[in-house]
């Protein structure tokens, strides 16, 4: 007994799983929105399934049941779908992520509704109609359900509402038959309904990992392996970002004096400390800098979400002017700075990190001019 019940907790264990709300913000917005993306596309089908299923079997139970119970629950079904099939599809498919989660947080009420609709359906079809045509109603509702699940299966919550809602009320009446097949058919379909729900989970659990792997390898294309800043790549499309969306932006290049010569005397080692440490230090002065990036071997680039002057140059000369301490030795290096804003220096990616190049190089210039005067 003790041994099933850890093995029933590991299992709805397994289910709650995807739900863990520890995962990244930025992981579970991409998360919804890929949900809502792949619900969208498959509910027209979930829909037409759900009609033609309503008219087959409002067709097959013909006769067999007062018009108000024949009619009234497909035609519930139906306008529903009708009206979720509009409503998703106005707009376009580019939605924000505040929608997708108001759209999948109501999809199980919404899916719940609608299954429990057909199961009150197919109760009153099987207690109405005759002793061996009775079956009929839960095989239609069996079929409709089990197809919406796996429309649903990027939304496990819904698909888990449907097929509770839809199940429980007609396999209930079914037990309690007097047959023993009508009893046994309404185990097979609680069975059917587990193994489907498992099986929506288990994809659900895929898509998950997708959704992490495919985080992992844009950072791993984005990230300085060295440093842990971003890369050049990364920089860009951030800078493309900061001036699509308008507002001041400037851009930082730094170029490390000495670096090469400290770097042959004590080893790459101490050269690859200092770096590290070079990032560490400009992250540490300009925190709230939207990209940090290392762009080449001993050069950085910072980009500020508003201008940037002689106070920003002069920030990173200091702290960059300070000693390293690698392995009991001692390094000293400098740092030459040019700065560009936008729109003054160019009002594209290109333009902008031109400009901070010349200026770097001219800053550079300047100062090997005032060490030999």
């Amino acid at each position: 007994m003790e041994a099933t019940a850890v093995s029933l907790r590991g299992w709805v264990g397994g289910y709650l799983k995807p739900f863990d709300r520890a995962m990244p913000a930025g992981l579970r917005d991409e998360l919804v929105l890929l949900q809502h993306e792949r619900l969208r596309a498959l509910l027209p089908l979930m829909c037409l399934a759900v009609v033609l299923t309503c008219v087959a079997a409002t067709l097959a139970l013909n006769g067999d049941l007062p018009w108000w119970q024949q009619f009234t629950p497909p035609a519930i079904l139906v306008t529903a779908c009708a009206f979720l099939f509009f409503r998703w599809y106005q707009g376009g498919p580019q939605v924000s992520v505040r929608k997708a989660r108001l759209r999948l947080d109501r999809s199980p009420w919404i899916a719940g509704g609608l299954g429990l609709v057909a199961g009150l359906w197919s109760v009153s079809a099987f207690t109405e109609t005759e002793q061996y045509y009775c079956i009929v109603a839960p095989v239609f509702v069996t079929l409709s359900v089990l197809m919406a699940a796996n429309c649903l299966a990027s939304a496990p919550q819904a698909a888990t509402a449907a097929v509770i809602a839809a199940f429980v009320p007609i396999t209930v009446k079914m037990l309690m038959f007097d047959n023993l097949g009508i009893r046994c058919i309404a185990v097979m379909m609680i069975v059917m309904g587990a193994m489907q729900l498992h099986l929506v989970y288990s994809k659900f659990e895929e898509t998950i990992r997708t959704v992490r792997l495919g985080r992992e390898l844009k950072a791993l294309a984005d990230t300085d392996p060295l440093t842990g800043l971003q890369n050049r790549r990364a920089f860009d499309a951030r800078l493309s970002e900061h001036l699509a969306d308008g507002g001041p932006v400037s851009v930082a290049m730094i170029d490390l004096d000495g670096f090469k010569p400290a770097n042959d005397r004590y080893g790459h080692a101490a050269g690859d400390a200092v770096l590290v440490e070079v990032g560490r230090r400009l992250h540490q002065i300009f925190p709230d800098a939207p990209s940090i990036a290392r762009i080449g071997g001993d050069e950085f680039a910072i980009l500020f979400a508003r201008p940037g002057g002689d106070a920003e140059a002069d920030a990173i000369r200091a702290v960059i002017g300070l000693p390293f301490t690698v392995d009991k030795a001692v390094i000293t290096i400098s740092a030459g700075v040019g700065l560009a804003q936008e729109p003054s220096d160019g009002d594209s990616v290109h333009a902008l990190m031109r400009a901070a190049d010349r200026a770097l190089y001219a800053d550079k210039r300047g100062r090997k001019k005032a060490r030999a005067a």
